[in-house]
């Protein structure tokens, strides 16, 4: 057995026996051993083929000036990202969802309402709307009907990989009601009368 620096190869079977410290970024295999070509290239610190000056740091790999000073260095690299972005778009083929908006489950109704955990927001009136000028904040949305003035914050329900569709429902809010992180997103969003202080 052979120790990496970061992780220890075992000849007799051809790969690593620790997983890849940078996840799938490094390849969908992440006990692979150079890509499956141990006579064409090498990995002695256990991060990329053909690198010997590569780190990870808090999760990040970080490659040093040694590795992109020669061919073989720069062709790991490259093949190190495209290796990352291809492993990424398997995992997860959507990079662009299509938000749609369904109504609540019966939760919410035309008005405000008291629940057994506080008052009950009521449903938007165009949600559709509102949806499709809202913007991401955290895991949720929030967003502006500039027909009725309302202001929605969405949540989203469920989604649909295999078709890149996310299913939000939502409900109407206050100015006084979103966190910091939502009234930032509404003001940068340039939402109207949007005051320049959170109230």
């Amino acid at each position: 057995m052979h120790y990496n620096w970061h992780r220890v190869y075992d000849p007799a079977v051809g790969r690593y026996l620790s997983p890849d410290p940078i996840g799938v970024a490094g390849g969908v295999n992440l006990y692979s051993y150079v890509g499956g070509n141990p006579l064409g290239s090498s990995d002695p610190t256990g991060l990329i083929a053909g690198v010997d000056d590569a780190v990870v740091i808090g999760g990040v790999l970080i490659v040093g000036a040694a590795a992109m000073s020669t061919p073989q260095g720069q062709k790991a690299i490259g093949g190190a990202i495209s290796g990352a972005i291809n492993a990424v778009k398997e995992a997860c083929p959507c990079f662009n969802y299509t938000n749609v908006y369904e109504p609540n489950d019966g939760k919410h109704g035309s008005g405000a309402r008291s629940g057994p955990r506080g008052t009950i927001s009521p449903e938007p009136i165009n949600g559709a709307a509102a949806l499709a000028s809202s913007v991401p904040v955290g895991n949720s949305r929030i967003g502006h009907d500039p027909a009725t003035g309302q202001l929605i914050v969405f949540r989203n329900h469920r989604t649909d990989e295999q078709n890149c569709i996310k299913y939000w429902h939502g409900y109407v809010v206050g100015q006084k009601d979103l966190t910091p992180d939502q009234w930032r997103a509404g003001r940068n969003a340039g939402f109207p009368d949007w005051p320049r202080k959170p109230q």
